[in-house]
């Protein structure tokens, strides 16, 4: 019988598979151990994020700038995170040293990602904030507006707050002290000093110093402390 017909008769019978069973083995045992070694990269990656996401917090929480810097510009660590989040880290950094030349730069970088809804959402805020805080009005209203065409009830309080701050810090209102000097009852702790700030900003733009004073004392001994971010 010819050797083609003698293989094809083994296939249909299910005795012959096309390769020896010495390679097959190898084969099998090849793909184990990548298997193995895909895992443990999966594994050292999670763990090594983690370890590292700790210590640059641990440099933010010590002030330790210099090593904060450091170890976010190192490849390892620009290989574990994207660059938004890279860039993300450094905008706080900045912040914290109060070096709002390189955080405007920094949050300038993020605001043109493309971004998921809910990030562009957490970016807008911080950003607006943080324009606020510095008194860039132009950059402020921009982030205002953004805020504002956002489509959902979950935005109202956002929009409402944003609104609210922009008045107060930008346009340096003070007609809103009667209304939130009513919800001072209904809330406690660092709100309740957030509350008490905006209304102290209010009297110093209505040249009320004293009140002014009153207010931010109520506001320092509620826990609240004013930060652009």
């Amino acid at each position: 019988m010819p050797r083609a017909r003698r293989t094809l008769l083994c296939v249909e019978l299910g005795l012959y598979n096309g390769i020896p069973e010495e390679q097959g083995m190898n084969f099998r045992i090849a793909t184990f151990i990548l298997s193995i070694i895909l895992i443990c990269m999966i594994l050292f990656k999670a763990i090594k994020k983690r370890t590292t996401y700790k210590k640059l917090r641990n440099y933010l929480a010590r002030e330790q700038y210099d090593e904060f810097f450091k170890l976010i510009d190192a490849p390892l660590t620009n290989a574990l995170y994207p660059d938004y989040n890279i860039n993300y880290f450094k905008l706080n950094a900045y912040l914290l040293k109060e070096d709002y030349a390189k955080a405007n730069e920094t949050l300038e970088v993020l605001l043109r990602y493309p971004l998921k809804h809910r990030q562009r959402v957490d970016l807008v805020l911080k950003a607006f904030n943080i324009y606020v805080g510095q008194g860039k009005k132009q950059q402020a209203k921009s982030m205002l507006d953004e805020i504002l065409n956002w489509e959902g009830d979950e935005y109202k309080p956002y929009k409402h707050d944003a609104l609210l701050s922009y008045d107060i810090m930008i346009l340096k209102k003070s007609n809103h002290i009667g209304e939130l000097e009513a919800l001072l009852d209904k809330t406690s702790g660092s709100q309740r000093g957030r509350l008490e700030y905006f209304i102290a900003v209010q009297y110093e733009n209505a040249k009320n110093i004293q009140k002014r004073d009153e207010y931010l004392k109520r506001a320092a001994e509620d826990g609240f402390h004013y930060s652009a971010h």
